[in-house]
């Protein structure tokens, strides 16, 4: 079919316009759903916060989930962050309100996905084609899950004792960024059980991740610095700072980082 435009006049092209608008928008619902897909396809990348669709089967190449350091950014200059620690027990009762999504919408901070390497607790029984997960994600007794720890400066464990840690240099920053997930109950551990066959555990089982998908809920982001004096079971002085998110989590999925294939949406946190 051919479309001709006999319109002589600028209103005539406008109202020639309007009607073409009128008779393809029942197309509209699939324009946002490709760019909807774009945005996923193109997540991971610095200084991006992606955008997760929960019925999504891919999250595309390379994805590596939200940049901690530009959410982090995003939530201090929306002042949707606090100094002064909240316990677990009180994150149940602070799910979403009026307004949370609201908040997180002007910020910038849609709804997404922090990935979780699985570099252990990963188990294939090649006879009964099942590949098994147990995973603990936490860090010295502390509630949160760790989505990244980084530690500079020298450590003097078992090399000197504690009043002559600092004078001998053995100081460290340590920067550690956790998430409060709300009804996990101080849950930490990943668990899966579930039928893979061969030749996928054997494409797959050095780029295995698990994606936690959902959306922050109040307070949203917690951060604190600690100084930590040395001790004679470690004689080192730490300054610690920590963000911890919080966490409505709508779904944990299995998927290949290489390819960005989700392989399951069954991982459970457990005790």
């Amino acid at each position: 079919m051919k479309i001709r435009f006999a319109a002589r006049s600028t209103t005539g092209r406008l109202r020639t316009l309007l009607l073409l608008c009128a008779a393809l928008s029942p197309l509209a619902p699939f324009a946002s759903l490709d760019a909807h897909a774009a945005a996923v396809a193109g997540n991971g990348m610095p200084g991006q916060v992606p955008v997760v669709a929960r019925d999504a089967t891919t999250f595309g190449p390379e994805f590596e989930g939200a940049d901690l350091k530009e959410l982090e950014r995003r939530l201090k200059v929306a002042g949707l962050y606090t100094t002064t620690p909240v316990k677990q027990s009180v994150v149940k009762e602070l799910l979403e309100e009026h307004g949370d999504r609201e908040k997180l919408a002007a910020a910038n901070v849609p709804e997404t996905a922090f990935v979780v390497p699985l570099s252990r607790g990963v188990l294939y029984d090649r006879d009964r084609h099942r590949l098994s997960i147990e995973a603990d994600l936490s860090d010295e007794g502390e509630d949160d899950i760790v989505l990244a720890k980084t530690v500079k400066g020298k450590s003097g464990y078992r090399l000197t004792v504690a009043p002559d840690a600092e004078k001998r240099g053995f100081i460290q920053k340590i920067d550690i960024a956790g998430l409060v997930v709300a009804h996990a109950d101080s849950n930490r551990t990943l668990s899966l059980s579930t039928r893979m066959d061969e030749a996928t555990f054997g494409r797959t089982q050095n780029s295995l991740a698990v994606a936690l998908v959902g959306h922050l809920i109040r307070p949203f982001m917690l951060q604190t610095d600690a100084r930590i004096e040395p001790s004679d079971d470690d004689p080192t002085l730490k300054f610690i700072h920590r963000t911890t998110l919080y966490y409505e989590l709508d779904g944990a999925w299995l998927f290949d980082t290489h390819t960005g294939e989700v392989l399951d949406k069954g991982v459970k946190l457990t005790k």
